[in-house]
């Protein structure tokens, strides 16, 4: 079962809502790739007062500023203030490159020997082929021929940095890549390979989404495995799989009145996180706990508290 919830962010943003999005520096248009989608995700994102670029350029125009030369603390602070901003955020893109490794191998296929299988008699076998049609059965036989393959690889680095307009105090410098790497053999195959623009693209994507997953809070999952029980143990767990989770609730506390075992203390305990409500959660793993040392049970009980505490973080910064 998988469970929804909020984690806040490693950089504390709640004072620098207001953010605008500098062009990054970068190799032929990667700056202005990575900008780009930085500027579509922090805006999906919902948590910044995000000034939108087309907006951006023309106050920055009206002031006859120039975005031509390389941006650095000074002068970030100096735009954003000319922005009306809280915090800037700019970069440079390190790395972002995809090169072909080609070359031939030995592979072992099977390949027509220009004969056909033959029965103990002697007779050529049939055998029916599309639509039922018989042909005559081909052998085979395995040997190594050459194929070509090639080897795709391609690596983004990025370098993002944000800056408090008002001090000019550096909030936060991260450094974050990805990177791809796939063997294709055989014409067909190497056909199939993502093409070279496509994969710079999406590696550009999960560069800037771990970014923003470092600035702003963001949804994760949760798996939960619920443990086995009785027949109406099973009946709850259908209930909570269908997003049932009052009812599956019910199901659990009744099981737990009537057996008391560390298995329903548990199940409630999902359940309540389900619903949110760690502290009894917490409760309920606890006193599965008790009754079994288990690996699931200690997990379960470090996991809510974990949960409880980014909730706590999430409250102060929202104050």
């Amino acid at each position: 079962t998988v469970l929804r919830v909020i984690r806040p962010a490693e950089v504390d943003m709640s004072d620098y809502r207001k953010i605008a999005v500098a062009d990054f520096r970068g190799p032929g248009r990667s700056g202005s790739l990575a900008a780009s989608i930085l500027t579509s995700e922090i805006f999906k994102s919902g948590y910044f007062d995000l000034l939108e670029r087309q907006q951006m350029k023309k106050i920055l125009e009206e002031q006859a500023f120039s975005l031509t030369g390389a941006v650095d603390v000074a002068t970030a602070a100096e735009i954003g203030e000319m922005l009306g901003v809280e915090a800037l955020i700019f970069g440079e893109v390190t790395s972002h490159s995809v090169e072909d490794l080609e070359g031939t191998e030995k592979v072992k296929k099977k390949v027509w020997t220009g004969e056909y299988e033959k029965d103990k008699d002697g007779n050529i076998i049939y055998e029916k082929g599309l639509f039922g049609i018989k042909h005559k059965k081909k052998k085979y036989k395995e040997e190594f021929v050459d194929e070509p393959y090639v080897v795709r690889s391609a690596s983004v680095a990025v370098n993002f940095r944000v800056v408090a307009v008002e001090t000019a105090e550096l909030l936060a410098v991260k450094s974050n890549s990805s990177s791809y790497n796939k063997k294709a053999t055989g014409t067909d195959q190497i056909g199939k390979l993502p093409a070279k623009e496509s994969i710079l693209e999406n590696l550009s994507r999960k560069v800037v989404d771990t970014f923003v997953r470092q600035i702003a809070p963001y949804y994760a999952t949760v798996t939960k495995k619920f443990e086995k029980g009785s027949g109406a143990s099973k009946q709850a767990i259908k209930m909570a799989q269908n997003g049932l989770w009052d009812k599956a609730l019910e199901i659990f506390q009744r099981e737990a009145q009537i057996h008391p075992k560390p298995e329903n203390y548990y199940n409630i305990g999902v359940c309540y996180e389900a619903l949110g409500r760690y502290d009894m959660a917490e409760k309920q793993y606890e006193t599965a706990l008790s009754l079994k040392a288990k690996d699931l049970y200690i997990k379960a009980v470090a996991d809510i508290r974990k949960l409880k505490e980014e909730r706590e973080i999430l409250r102060e910064r929202e104050e």
